[in-house]
């Protein structure tokens, strides 16, 4: 989730260099386990599972990246001339954060969120052509892959129109993702 990924981030980023360390070493841990192996041993526990169920799923196992970027976002931001000035007038750390830090992290947290859709597309596709993803009647590109792998050569449109979907949303998404980047990256050397 975007949210969590955020959230962790941004108390990472302004906590006392402790407490950051130990928020790092989790955020670190998260990221050295594999993603597919920790989503597969929770499947394991309950088997098929509906769309909803799976998002969260994917989004409760991909906050760590997103907290990486806004973490260093808001070091960034923090020795800003106006987070200075905020300080120097007796702005409580919170409202800070809140109000000064915060608001400077959006273009990077957007870009940050696009591409992890980019990474999830697959890795779901990938789950329900296993069988450990979403569960039938529900339309999956994967599902939809999976009944045309059983017959490739009679109903050969169900791999190939699938697979393009994937592809071009997965393009689509990137691009997407680099253009958002891009404004990030002019809106920061500008400011």
């Amino acid at each position: 989730m975007v949210g969590v990924g955020v959230v962790w981030g941004a108390i990472a980023g302004v906590a006392p260099a402790w407490l950051d360390r130990w928020m790092m070493r989790l955020v670190d841990a998260m990221l050295a386990t594999p993603r597919l192996l920790l989503v597969l041993a929770l499947v394991a526990f309950t088997q098929r599972m509906s769309a909803t169920t799976l998002a969260l799923l994917l989004g409760f196992t991909g906050w760590a990246p997103m907290s990486r970027i806004v973490r260093a976002r808001v070091r960034e931001l923090a020795v800003a001339d106006y987070v200075a000035a905020a300080r120097a007038l007796g702005t409580p750390k919170s409202r800070i954060l809140i109000r000064h830090i915060l608001p400077g992290t959006l273009q990077t947290v957007l870009a940050g969120a696009v591409m992890a859709i980019a990474s999830v597309i697959p890795l779901e596709a990938a789950l329900s052509y296993f069988g450990a993803g979403i569960a039938p009647p529900t339309p999956s590109w994967g599902l939809l892959l999976l009944d045309g792998s059983a017959r490739p050569l009679d109903a050969w449109w169900l791999i190939l129109f699938p697979t393009l979907a994937i592809a071009a949303t997965l393009m689509s998404v990137n691009v997407l993702g680099e253009r958002l980047q891009r404004h990030d990256t002019l809106g920061s050397t500008e400011s």
